[in-house]
């Protein structure tokens, strides 16, 4: 047999095996609950290629835990004192417990944290004020001056005897080195990196699904989240080139309570540490009666469901006179779409804001059709004029607002782990959408003129954006 009978030999037996897998891999993708638009691209992209369709399956099809969602957590006890009433959206509270996710909570104190140096102030305070837990997830841990101080102030708080976890997502914070770490893991805190990334998925490592979610908190009774990574391109109080414009808040009540839920399930996971059996977890007492009401939503690869998906189309139907959202990236799926449309139509004033150039240009351009759909249905987009924003709010009437880590994108609520605080309430709504007002100045509503070749372009791109 010639050498090039042999190489074609081989290459057809390749061939062959990627197409058994791909049939293999479609029979699992018609069987798992996804959108129907991403089944399509998933089936679409094995037929065109099916190399190219085993390689993105294995690095990038991965969407539910099983063995995870079979034993997480359950909330935290609460006192009664702690539980909100919440009549006037009390369908938004059953359906979020209907996913197995804690009630809301009253007697929280919140307070918005929106520029880089407010953040940075707010992070160092709850590091330093913390006397027996500080527990601390992000995305991105940086190598910059801020990351390297909040890194010491960790440490500090450790050596003082103080229980110090740090859990960082493999991905984003791939240029962070275990050298960078070991003055907190000296000092006797605890450093874990959230699922390595792995082309082939195995038990704990899925390259595809990454742990989004950044919170801090102190003692169980002081959280601070939003959409702020640990860097200097988030926080600080000196000005650096490219500084992300974005949205935190801090909580203290017993909310924060059940932020350390999310972060101990997430620790148990990534560690094998359970930190609720370390340690006695009391009832937390309510802050202040009246005071706000706060139900935290985390999402992702662990949960049978898609709760944040299903709490955003909820919010969206039950909007009467507007429906604000802020988000970085903005590629819904088509009922989230769907959604947003109808209610523009229906009279909502519907506005989507977003960035003009962000830092993930190919994501820019498949946002384009669907910010033309809202605007086609009677919507409102701005675009930020100058910089970059990674803020992620969502803006109900005058008593609703959503923030945190999850962005408008079918990354964020179908496959990362995020989580989300819901601020039942006027005074809380109010904040943010002040807030979200100021960011409005700053944004117009151009949008590229649709040429043909565009338009073609922005069809295929739409048509593979669940895979993205």
């Amino acid at each position: 047999m010639s050498d090039d009978s042999t190489i074609t030999s081989i290459l057809g037996v390749a061939w062959g095996g990627c197409v058994l897998l791909c049939l293999w891999f479609a029979v699992e993708i018609l069987r798992s609950r996804r959108q129907e638009q991403a089944v399509t691209a998933w089936l679409l992209l094995f037929i065109l290629s099916p190399p190219v369709g085993v390689v993105a399956y294995l690095a990038l099809g991965a969407r539910k835990l099983r063995r995870r969602a079979a034993r997480k957590a359950q909330p935290a006890e609460r006192s009664a004192g702690a539980q909100a009433d919440c009549v006037a959206v009390n369908g938004l509270d059953r359906l979020v417990q209907s996913h197995g996710l804690p009630a809301a909570t009253a007697g929280n104190a919140v307070a918005l944290r929106t520029t880089p140096a407010t953040a940075y102030a707010a992070v160092l305070d709850l590091i330093d004020r913390a006397e027996e837990t500080l527990w601390v997830t992000t995305y991105i841990l940086g190598t910059d001056r801020v990351a390297q101080e909040i890194l010491r102030r960790l440490a500090a708080r450790a050596a003082a005897g103080v229980q110090v976890r740090l859990l960082i997502d493999d991905v984003g914070s791939k240029d962070l080195r275990d050298a960078a770490l070991a003055p907190l893991v000296a000092a006797g805190g605890r450093v874990e990196r959230f699922m390595p990334a792995s082309l082939i998925p195995w038990p704990r490592h899925y390259a595809n699904l990454r742990n989004h979610r950044k919170i801090i908190i102190a003692d169980r009774r002081r959280a601070w989240s939003g959409g702020m990574n640990l860097a200097e391109e988030y926080l600080g109080t000196k000005p650096v080139a490219n500084r992300f414009r974005d949205l935190s808040f801090v909580i203290e009540g017993p909310a924060a309570a059940v932020y350390a839920e999310v972060f101990a399930a997430d620790w148990l996971d990534a560690a094998g540490e359970d930190l609720r059996a370390a340690r006695p977890w009391e009832a937390l007492p309510a802050r202040e009666a009246g005071s706000g009401v706060v139900q935290v939503v985390p999402s992702g690869p662990e949960f049978d469901g898609d709760p944040l998906h299903d709490l955003l189309l909820d919010m969206a139907h039950r909007a009467q006179r507007r429906l604000w959202i802020v988000t970085p990236y903005f590629v819904p799926d088509a009922a989230m779409l769907k959604a947003l449309t109808v209610a523009a139509r229906h009279g909502v004033e519907v506005t989507v804001v977003t960035n003009r150039s962000s830092d993930a240009g190919f994501v820019d351009f498949a946002s384009i059709p669907y910010l033309r759909a809202v605007v086609g249905a009677g919507g409102k987009v701005l675009r930020l004029r100058n910089g970059l924003m990674h803020a992620k709010a969502v803006i109900v009437d005058d008593a609703l607002a959503l923030a945190g880590t999850a962005n408008l994108d079918q990354r964020s609520l179908f496959l990362n782990f995020e989580v989300m605080a819901l601020f039942h309430g006027p005074a809380e709504t109010r904040a943010v959408a002040d807030w979200a007002e100021v960011l409005f100045a700053d944004c117009d509503g151009e949008l590229p003129p649709l040429t043909p070749v565009r338009h073609v372009a922005e069809g295929l791109v739409r048509l593979f954006a669940p895979v993205l």
